[in-house]
């Protein structure tokens, strides 16, 4: 089963450097309920991109060396990461299917 890894600062970067294949990153906080939604749905796309993507999840709180390197100015955002390249990134509140097709779009093109 495919687990999303919480990430910190101490090992954010070593994260993305250290994967062979496409890493979405959602950066979330406790307290904001549309990035808990968010956080629902990447569970859920972690089980079906298993071996595909990577899926990890950033606390703000937790990651604040990240957010600001970043430009993370709201959460839920999500960042997909190629070999620590950003190859897109998502702002607010997405759905289940819309994420998928962003997801399908970048890997078409990373191939």
């Amino acid at each position: 089963m495919a687990e999303v890894t919480e990430l910190k600062d101490a090992n954010f970067f070593s994260y993305l450097a250290g994967s062979p294949i496409p890493v979405a990153v959602t950066f979330y906080s406790r307290g904001a309920k549309p990035a808990m939604e968010e956080l629902a749905t990447i569970e859920e796309l972690a089980i079906e991109y298993d071996g595909v993507v990577k899926f990890a999840k950033a606390n703000v709180n937790e990651t604040e060396r990240a957010v600001d390197f970043l430009g993370i100015l709201c959460v839920p955002s999500i960042i997909l990461f190629q070999k620590q390249k950003i190859i897109d990134r998502i702002v607010g509140l997405i759905s289940r299917e819309k994420l998928a097709e962003r997801l399908e779009e970048n890997l078409r093109r990373l191939v």
